[in-house]
């Protein structure tokens, strides 16, 4: 399973264009944004002493210019491993899992809130993202995201 999930990130790399709809359930409001942003390796936060780390993804996103960074950590079981969110001097701990061949859960848990999203990487230039927010076991919030590879143009 090591080889799909180092084939899963790959497919990640690149500049993307983003749509992303979120609904609000308690309000009925609905947020729509587009964004675009690149997903590269970075190989200065990786940290090598840990034999089972599968990648380190830089994300930027180009309209905020802002870079989070990703660090994906393989445990013992093929399929289960772990991410920590580098952002503003801040660390966020999730829990990852692969579904065949296309399908990433990522999860967040607190005592009161959790949050779970399923990307899907249909093929190399198109990623759809399906996310729900869930506080005190009530759902706050479900948003979809369409993601589609840029073509790299040459200079």
């Amino acid at each position: 399973m090591k080889f799909q999930a180092n084939t899963f990130l790959k497919a990640m790399e690149g500049s993307w264009i983003s749509q992303k709809t979120i609904f609000y359930l308690k309000t009925n409001q609905i947020c729509c944004n587009q964004f675009n942003y690149t997903i590269k390796k970075n190989h200065f936060l990786r940290n090598d002493s840990n034999i089972n780390n599968l990648n380190c993804l830089e994300f930027y996103n180009i309209n905020k210019k802002q870079k989070d960074y990703y660090n994906f950590i393989q445990t013992n079981q093929d399929n289960l491993g772990y991410i920590t969110k580098n952002y503003n001097q801040n660390i966020d701990s999730y829990k990852y899992s692969i579904y065949k061949h296309n399908c990433l859960k990522i999860e967040y848990k607190t005592s009161k809130v959790e949050y779970i999203e399923y990307i899907y990487v249909i093929n190399q230039t198109f990623m759809t993202n399906i996310s729900l927010l869930k506080k005190s076991d009530k759902y706050m919030a479900i948003s979809f995201a369409s993601n589609i590879k840029l073509p790299v143009l040459d200079k």
